[in-house]
């Protein structure tokens, strides 16, 4: 499935599980939003944290990472 996270996937920021990211392209760059999942024992999820990448390749490498491969 496109834009499956691996199940392991962790927030580069904080290192909280990831729950879903989000992608913002403009002329800048590329500005990406990490929402995490729960962490086991704790009942609130924390806020979200945000990366701004002026380098797209950096940005499409870090994603390949957090992502499932697609098998083709």
């Amino acid at each position: 499935m496109p834009g499956q996270l691996k199940a392991d996937a962790e927030c580069p920021k904080c290192g909280d599980p990831l729950a879903a990211l989000v992608d913002t392209t403009d002329t800048a760059g590329v500005l990406r939003v990490y929402y995490h999942g729960l962490k086991p024992g704790r009942v609130r999820r924390r806020r979200s944290c945000s990366r701004n990448f002026t380098d797209r390749e950096a940005a499409a490498r870090e994603r390949r990472g957090l992502e499932v491969p697609q098998r083709g």
